[in-house]
């Protein structure tokens, strides 16, 4: 159908009509029926659709808005001023763009700040001033809340289609604007929770929503207002050629009484909506006229008081020739809904006007926003007079500010006063109550004017939570910075402005984006004067570069020491001393202190990233794990075998133990530590810290590692402690063990390291990340990397440095075979008794006696100890100890079998501190392998290792 006047004809319809088609068919083409709808605004198409080069279309062109980048960084460029930096992505930008082009990512983890503007031209565009700020000033995502129960991109100021449109909370008709701050606090101000209308900040609030917010203010869920800085007013007007026509229509004198009742119901008619004026003509619209071009095609539109060339509006008489007299007949008075701050039926009805408002909203009979609009545009379009309810500032006064016969006058009424605009804000009056005495009082006080009123902007006290929620240093300054932003007197008006001044230079395509940005750019100054300091926040990572360094240089020099020590065993293997350590023990340890080595050197990374937390303290774990439960269960093996010698007993080593228990260790240490990792990964935690008065918004960043749970890290340290105190007690019980396997001196000097940089670490781990922040985190981080490090340096110098001393200088000989002369004994059933050692090279006492392994405690006689036993036995299986003199083997033989059997008390050698005498030397391994009858027969040095082959062994 056909969107422009036609011409009228009656004698030729069929003709008109066919030309009409014709007509039709050629401006449509291949665009769709919504497509035909002529308009200059959004405001002028259905749902769903724009208005783009003068008619509605549902094409979005993404590259429409010129300020999708943001509006300070097109303003510079077009002045040819840097300004790099763009706007922060928000929840509105589609996921099917690329962010970068347009956007960036907040650099901090800020919330989005919903504002919530409500549906008129003044509050929409202060919204885009807040929105504007925060993602391009402060780095904080804005988005404006759309409506009710649905998403409404289009009322972003970077919605990337440039369309105006206003939120819709159609909806709901029981929806307040306050219910939108409820919301926010409901979901603690996080408006993502929820897909119901929510706001943090409502930019302009009118009296009657602040005495609505009230009861919720007194119960904490809504903050106390603050002002804006626009200040407005509510008036009753008339058009310019109006009150030249009638000039006693300028005050409400000359509008008061009776007598003005015809004369008023002639002068402002009754607009009517496109249906009803369908209605009125015979054709019902089908035939177009000079008043509708057709009729109306969606219901939306037979609402619609005025539509761009398609419905020019028409004003119904009263046709009453009883007006005079008739109580009924009133002229018409466009008023807005009893929703908005406004007492009009009051002023009316105490200063006697005969005018009535015949709007279909509910409660006063009101009128929409877009339909009083409407209205103006028709009474414009046909020169009509119309009594109309508005406010200022608003673009429609502007707009017609430069008209002769349609700028806006305002009816002056009684002035205000404090009793009147008491009066009416106090419970004697309920604006949209079915009641009219409710609705217009019952005192003559509320005749007065509407006073100029300063609009307060309304925040959520979930928005209060939800900051204060956040450390200070990371606090999105979103709340401060709506708080202090108050906009300079008369910024609305300029707005508003420039929106006309772009209107009258042809440039209406992106007028209000552009007016409003212009305002904030010119402003920029002014605006950011109230604002708080310290934002936006400037990050510095400390890093500790020099004790990075340090702990890079000792952790690297830990490691290239214990490479050179496993190195150094490995070549020195076959030396007594090394041999006697147990070379594989000694293998463990270095691996362990590199290890230890490895994650001091990971920890002094200056800003750890998530793999490198988890990956120290797994070095660390198994690192202390290695290089110490090797250590303990050889030094548990050589005590045990001491206090069995000591109580008469066999002992069973088995060769394996080592392995046994040391795989064992491990495989819970891992255990542990993959659970640690599966459930609460130790991770990158930066802390940071602010100058208290934080004016120029430097904050110190001091990046970490942390679990979210601390019991991870006590445990850790709990084994660490239990392993040293383990350590410590089978140091102290391996005092009593021979020279060539005593080394509970090393022990207990690299126990004592141990604990005293254990408990340092948990010093620094308590006053840093652990219970306290004494410390930053970065720093404790450090700390504990040298820690760690020189942990593993000295417990290294302490355990084999006195070892290698000894093979550098000598005292380490290798052990040689064939040298020294062979141990000879007697057999206890043929020379009365003797001490029988098989498998193992050992000098005689000097008394002839063969020297027992282990030294009697003072405490005890070994006399008396041994009396007490008729056999003695020790076997030591399959175990890789050897027990020789220092300076004179060469290589290591293993024990196969150790028996010392007692038969006759008064020959048995007794065990004693007794030196062995250096000519006292085997010469060659004696392999014990038969019972001997005599001392110089090699075969006699045999000892049966089960009973009943000569000697009754008895095992205590």
């Amino acid at each position: 159908m056909e969107t422009r006047k036609v011409a009228k004809s009656k004698r030729y319809p069929s003709i008109r009509r066919l030309c009409s088609n014709i007509l039709l068919l050629s401006l449509l083409g291949s665009q769709s029926f919504a497509s035909e709808i002529i308009c200059k605004a959004n405001i002028d198409c259905d749902d769903g659709l724009i208005c783009s080069k003068g008619y509605c279309t549902s094409d979005v062109d993404v590259s429409s808005n010129p300020f999708a980048k943001g509006c300070l960084h097109t303003m510079a460029e077009r002045e040819g001023k840097q300004f790099d930096r763009l706007r922060v992505c928000n929840s509105d930008d589609a996921a099917d763009i690329q962010r970068g082009d347009n956007c960036v990512e907040p650099d901090q983890d800020y919330i989005e700040i919903r504002i919530g503007p409500w549906n008129w031209e003044s509050a929409l565009a202060l919204g885009w001033v807040y929105q504007i700020i925060l993602s391009e000033i402060y780095g904080v995502p804005a988005t404006i809340e759309g409506g009710y129960g649905k998403a409404n991109t289009g009322v972003s100021f970077y919605d990337r289609a440039s369309r105006f449109v206003f939120p819709d909370f159609s909806q709901d008709n029981s929806f307040r604007p306050v219910d939108q701050l409820l919301e926010a606090d409901r979901v603690n101000g996080d408006c993502s929770m929820t897909e119901k209308a929510c706001s943090h900040v409502m930019p302009e609030v009118w009296p009657g929503d602040r005495q609505t917010a009230k009861p919720y203010q007194d119960e904490g869920k809504i903050l106390e207002a603050e002002l804006s800085g626009v200040n407005a007013r509510y008036g009753l007007y008339i058009p310019a050629h109006t009150v030249r026509r009638e000039p006693s229509f300028a005050s409400y004198i000359g509008l008061q009484g009776e007598d003005k009742r015809e004369l008023l119901a002639n002068t402002f008619k009754q607009p009517t909506n496109w249906s009803d004026y369908c209605s009125l003509v015979e054709s019902n619209c089908e035939e177009g006229d000079e008043i509708a071009a057709r009729g109306p095609a969606t219901e939306k539109e037979g609402g619609s008081y005025f539509v761009l060339g398609a419905f020019k509006g028409y004003f119904k008489s009263h046709n009453n020739p009883n007006c005079a007299t008739d109580p009924t007949c009133t002229g018409n008075i466009v008023s807005p809904n009893c929703q908005w701050s406004i007492y009009t039926e009051a002023q009316l009805y105490w200063n006697n006007f005969t005018l009535t408002s015949r709007g279909p909203m509910a409660g006063n009979s009101g009128y929409g926003y877009s339909h009083m609009i409407q209205i103006y545009e028709a009474a414009v379009a046909n020169g009509e007079d119309v009594f109309f309810g508005w406010w200022e500032p608003d673009t429609v006064p502007f707009k017609y500010s430069r008209s002769t016969d349609f700028s806006f006058h305002r009816v002056a009424f009684p002035n205000p006063s404090i009793d009147c605009l008491r009066y009416r804000f106090s419970d004697e009056v309920d604006r949209c109550s079915s009641e009219f005495d409710d609705r217009v009082g019952r005192d003559s006080v509320g005749s007065c004017d509407s006073g100029m009123m300063s609009f307060r902007k309304l925040f959520s006290n979930g928005f209060l939570t939800e900051t204060e929620s956040v450390p200070i240093e990371l606090r999105s300054p979103a709340l401060a910075v709506l708080k202090g932003l108050i906009v300079p007197p008369y910024s609305i008006e300029n707005i508003f402005d420039k929106w006309i001044q772009l209107e009258e230079d042809s440039q209406e395509e992106n007028k209000e984006r552009e007016g409003v940005c212009k305002f904030v750019y010119e402003n920029l100054p002014d605006l950011l004067s109230h604002a708080p300091k310290g934002y936006p926040r400037n990050f510095k990572d400390i890093t500790y570069s020099h004790l990075s360094n340090t702990g890079y240089a000792v952790g690297s020099i830990t490691l290239l020491v214990a490479m050179c020590t496993a190195a150094l065993v490995y070549k020195w293997r076959a030396v007594q001393i090394i041999k006697f350590a147990q070379v594989d023990v000694l293998y463990l340890i270095t691996l362990g202190h590199a290890f230890i080595a490895i994650s001091g050197i990971t920890y002094s990374v200056s800003v750890p990233s998530d793999a490198v937390c988890t990956t120290t303290q797994w070095f660390m774990r198994l690192g202390y794990t290695l290089a110490l439960v090797p250590l303990l269960i050889k030094v548990s093996a050589v005590n045990k075998l001491t206090r069995s010698g000591m109580a008469c007993r066999r002992v069973e080593i088995d060769p394996n133990r080592l392995k046994k228990i040391l795989i064992a260790t491990v495989s819970c240490d891992l255990v542990f530590l993959i659970l640690w990792t599966s459930i609460d990964m130790p991770k990158q935690v930066p802390t940071y810290e602010m100058d208290i008065r934080g004016e120029d918004g430097t904050v110190n960043v001091f990046t970490g590692c942390a679990s979210d749970s601390v019991g991870w890290e006590v445990a850790a340290f709990v084994w660490e402690f239990f392993l040293l105190l383990s350590a410590t007690v089978l140091t102290f019980q391996s005092r009593e063990v021979i020279q060539e396997l005593n080394e509970s001196h090393s022990l207990a000097f690299m126990v004592y390291s141990h604990f005293i940089f254990v408990i340092a670490r948990m010093a620094v781990y308590i006053m840093g990340e652990g219970l306290s922040d004494m410390l930053p985190s970065a720093y404790t981080l450090k700390i504990s990397s040298l820690l760690l490090s020189f942990d593993a340096l000295c417990t290294t110098i302490i355990y084999f440095g006195p070892k290698f001393y000894k093979v550098m200088t000598g005292q380490g000989e290798v052990l040689r075979r064939g040298k020294g002369r062979p141990v000879r004994g007697t057999n206890a059933a043929t020379n009365g008794g003797g001490s029988h050692i098989s498998g193992i090279r050992i000098p005689r006492n000097s008394d002839g006696t063969v020297p027992s392994l282990i030294k009697p405690k003072s405490s005890i006689k070994p006399v008396s100890r041994l009396e007490s036993c008729e056999s003695v036995g020790v076997q030591v299986s399959k175990v890789s100890m050897n027990v020789v003199e220092e300076s004179k083997v060469e290589e290591s033989i293993p024990l196969q079998d150790i028996h010392i059997d007692k038969n006759d008390k008064d020959k048995t050698s007794v065990i004693s501190d007794t030196d062995v005498k250096k000519e006292s030397i085997i010469e060659e391994e004696v392999p014990l392998t038969k019972t001997a009858e005599n001392v110089d027969d090699e075969s006699a040095l045999v000892v049966p290792k089960q009973q009943g082959e000569g000697d009754a062994l008895v095992e205590n």
